[in-house]
């Protein structure tokens, strides 16, 4: 099982950045709340130099606590062109 996870955190850390934090977005609309806790330790917990998120990165995209979807997008998606870790 842990080939496994790894693999799929590895894809999850090659994603665009955008993706990864439209993932995270819709976990929190969605009120899947361990679904985010799981993205937010996959991308906490690996370096930026390996596709990590860092944790101001995160406050600027959901709010200070964490919470709010649409804090940096006003109720938009991340968007590719733009979006930047």
């Amino acid at each position: 099982m842990d080939h496994i996870q790894t693999g799929i955190e590895q894809w999850l850390l090659s994603m665009h950045p955008a993706h990864k934090l439209n993932l995270m977005r819709s976990a929190l609309l969605n009120k899947e709340h361990a679904h985010f806790s799981q993205l937010l330790d996959i991308f906490t917990n690996a370096s930026l130099l390996k596709g990590g998120i860092g944790t101001d990165r995160l406050k600027q995209a959901f709010g200070p606590d964490l919470c709010n979807p649409d804090y940096e997008t006003g109720g938009k998606q991340f968007d590719f062109k733009t979006t930047t870790l």
